[in-house]
């Protein structure tokens, strides 16, 4: 998305051309082969694992860090490979997203209309929102020591599950039909209230 908005923002004109329909779906194949690869190497790894009083994992999900609380030994190799994962599919994506919107606000401060700024930074600031709050999640998931399960649960929660479903509502919200829609509701609920008050005095 980062990048997409970058050719948009930044390379208009070649838009079509760099992200014609052959290309999005060489994305969308590397994207899903990284991330099966990413599982079949943690399912290999967590083979050899053993768990030392319980193998229930207190957690939404098992992931490298619900993994390493219950296990007795865990290989060099387990932490290697979960340094190089989280290399090449958290920082390095998140590098190429700062990148993006760095020549991106460039490009956005040097526009002389204020209307095109509006529209440019009106087009980013869905992707901003959901990149900040994954991140945000993520990092304070995984960074600052658990207080309690419940935390730790609320936390993976929030950036496995909420994030993806509200993912749609964010980039509709650009959508001048739906901003019209979501007003005409907000304006029907508060005049019911207004008149639902009237009717108890």
């Amino acid at each position: 998305m980062a990048y997409d908005r970058y050719v948009a923002i930044c390379l208009p004109l070649h838009y079509h051309r760099i992200l014609n329909q052959r290309n999005c779906i060489l994305i969308t194949i590397g994207i899903w082969a990284a991330a099966f690869i990413n599982s079949l190497v943690y399912i290999i790894t967590a083979v050899y694992m053993s768990s030392c009083h319980s193998n229930i994992i207190h957690q939404f999900f098992c992931d490298a860090k619900s993994l390493t609380t219950m296990t007795c030994t865990t290989s060099p190799m387990f932490f290697i490979l979960n340094g190089i994962e989280t290399l090449i599919l958290a920082v390095t994506p998140l590098i190429c997203i700062i990148i993006s919107y760095a020549n991106i606000f460039s490009v956005i401060f040097k526009m002389t209309s204020q209307e095109s700024r509006k529209k440019s930074f009106s087009t980013c600031s869905s992707h901003i929102t959901i990149i900040s709050t994954y991140y945000g999640t993520l990092l304070i998931g995984y960074f600052i020591p658990p207080y309690s399960e419940v935390l730790d649960t609320v936390f993976s929660v929030v950036y496995t599950s909420i994030i993806p479903m509200i993912n749609p509502i964010i980039y509709s919200l650009q959508n001048a039909a739906v901003q019209s829609a979501l007003l005409r509701l907000l304006r029907g609920m508060c005049s019911f209230k207004r008149n639902s008050g009237h009717k108890h005095q």
